[in-house]
């Protein structure tokens, strides 16, 4: 037999416990909201409107603000985390959990209004006799002595306390601002960094669509690069085929978009471990953070090999204007001469088949079509204006 006393963790109750029954009766919880609740909040009802969910009533707002700055917990989110740890807080919030954004904005929104009901509270406590709430002294340190004195104050002695808990009180206000601008939040339980993975899956998404870019770009290049164009050479890196001499393998832009497709199929992953767990609980960080190093490990080596395939590429500038005889292509470089709406005429009024491959006779077809000089037409069909960036005006 075991001598110590069991543990009942999972012990199930006939009936719902209270929380309540879990504090003291003189507890500073209980104190704290007994005296919010008496106090005039109607000001601050009346600035809610009437349109969107019910909002958290300002009355459990404000107790939560004052239990926690008089417990020394200053930041919002250690707040929000309170709610859930603290069965004081909790008692204070009535079970509810308003978020650290909820808390922090009422604070900012209600500063003056909260700064004279923190007055009122610690003087009303004061009255009661109270000389400490929580970590905060309500004697003042500059008349505690004669506060000791008396169990009575006067109405003079209660106007210097007053004057010298609106400075304590503004000083506690100083403290919440600090702490909710800290970059780090001060003494989380579970960071918001860790437990809500949004923003793992925001950096996936920003990296998939990345790779889905390099991807894009690879495959356009292997096109430009395929035996049907043949506008782009690639430099030989590797053994070609045994029966294809002439064959030069693209294996850095096969690289590139093989490391691409890898990248996407990550982040996907990413995005998926994101929105598991329960609550604030995710099991699945571990497999989060492994698929998203491979993700950035998979981006980094399709762009690396991206950018090496590109500075080796060469353009074959012969067969890109073969390419562009045997088509109808070229009457694109006129846009700048005739329009788009006439261009876009002319390839309808060209017999069916017609092609550059005569380049004398296309010019001469074309000037007389378009009405444009045979000159004009043949320098608008240059090679090297139809490569240009800057097209016919190079």
């Amino acid at each position: 037999m075991s001598r110590f006393q069991p543990i009942k963790r999972d012990m199930n109750y006939l009936f719902p416990p209270s929380m309540s029954d879990w504090l003291p009766e003189h507890h500073l919880s209980r104190f704290i909201v007994e005296i919010v609740e008496q106090l005039d909040l109607k000001p601050m009802e009346r600035a809610y409107g009437t349109s969107g969910s019910d909002p958290f009533h300002p009355a459990l707002l404000l107790s939560i603000l004052v239990y926690g700055y008089a417990t020394g917990v200053f930041s919002s989110r250690k707040l929000e985390n309170a709610t859930y740890d603290s069965v004081a807080f909790r008692f204070v919030a009535a079970d509810a959990h308003p978020d650290h954004n909820t808390l922090n904005t009422f604070r900012k929104r209600f500063l003056k209004e909260i700064e004279g009901l923190m007055v009122q509270v610690l003087l009303i406590a004061r009255t009661l006799g109270v000389l400490n709430l929580g970590n905060i002294a309500l004697d003042g340190s500059k008349i505690k002595a004669n506060a000791s004195k008396h169990s009575a104050m006067s109405y003079g002695h209660i106007k210097k306390l007053e004057e010298q808990l609106k400075g304590e009180v503004k000083k506690l206000m100083e403290l919440a601002e600090a702490a909710d601008n800290e970059k780090i939040p001060d003494g989380m339980n579970l960071p918001d960094e860790i437990a809500n993975a949004d923003k793992y899956a925001e950096l996936a998404q920003a990296a998939a669509l990345c790779a889905g870019n390099v991807r894009k770009i690879a495959g356009d290049l292997l096109l430009y690069g395929s035996s049907g164009l043949g506008e782009l050479r690639h430099p030989e890196l590797q053994f070609g085929s045994t029966i294809m001499p002439a064959k030069v393998n693209p294996v850095l832009l096969e690289a590139a978009k093989g490391w691409a497709i890898g990248a996407e199929h990550e982040a996907a992953k990413v995005t998926a471990y994101a929105f598991e767990g329960q609550l604030q609980l995710n099991p699945w960080l571990p497999f989060l953070a492994e698929a998203l190093l491979s993700c950035l490990d998979s981006l980094s080596r399709a762009l690396e090999a991206l950018a090496r395939i590109v500075a080796l590429l060469e353009a074959d500038e012969a067969r890109i204007g073969r390419n562009l005889r045997s088509s109808n292509l070229l009457l694109n470089l006129l846009v700048p001469r005739l329009g788009y709406n006439r261009v876009k005429q002319l390839f309808r009024e060209l017999p069916p088949g017609t092609g550059a491959a005569d380049e004398a006779a296309y010019v001469d077809l074309i000037a007389a079509i378009s009405a444009l000089d045979r000159a004009e037409v043949a320098s608008a069909f240059e090679a090297q204006n139809a490569t240009s960036p800057k097209g016919s005006d190079r």
